[in-house]
């Protein structure tokens, strides 16, 4: 999932990602870098131990009373505000729910860089790389595409 993952609890937990053919070496990193094991993405229609349950192209992860949706496709969409602590999407997942949950899409990854959710009993936080690592030279401040004008 472009950059965000989700995780139970920040000392250990598991991480799942959608992609199916994801390399050895991101996903030895992210169990070691993380403490935990990395789940299989469930099959459409299954959930798995996790707390992960899968219809198409939407999701729903739930742990510690918490509930995020995952959308993987743009099938996935609209998602319902009702219900849920956050939203992380594979593609543009528009405004309407952002002013009552955090909302994570393709184009927030693009501005903020990677970012992860922690989900715990308090709710979901979000943290992103860019902003933690503050403004330095080295740091990428993505800028929109500039208009031709014809």
């Amino acid at each position: 999932m472009a950059g965000a993952f989700l995780r139970r609890g920040r000392p250990t937990g598991t991480i799942s990602s959608p992609r199916r053919r994801e390399k050895r070496l991101e996903r030895s990193f992210f169990a070691a870098e993380m403490g935990g094991g990395l789940d299989a993405w469930p099959a459409a229609g299954g959930a798995s131990e996790s707390g992960l349950d899968c219809a198409g192209e939407a999701c729903r992860y739930t742990a510690r009373g918490r509930t995020v949706a995952i959308v993987t496709g743009a099938a996935g969409l609209p998602v319902k505000c009702s219900g849920l602590d956050a939203i992380v999407s594979q593609v543009p997942a528009g405004f309407r729910c952002r002013s009552m949950m955090p909302v994570i899409d393709r184009i927030d990854v693009w501005r903020r860089g990677a970012v992860a959710l922690w989900v715990d009993q308090d709710g979901v936080s979000v943290e992103s790389a860019n902003e933690s690592r503050g403004d330095r030279p080295w740091v990428p401040h993505p800028h929109p595409a500039r208009l031709s004008p014809h």
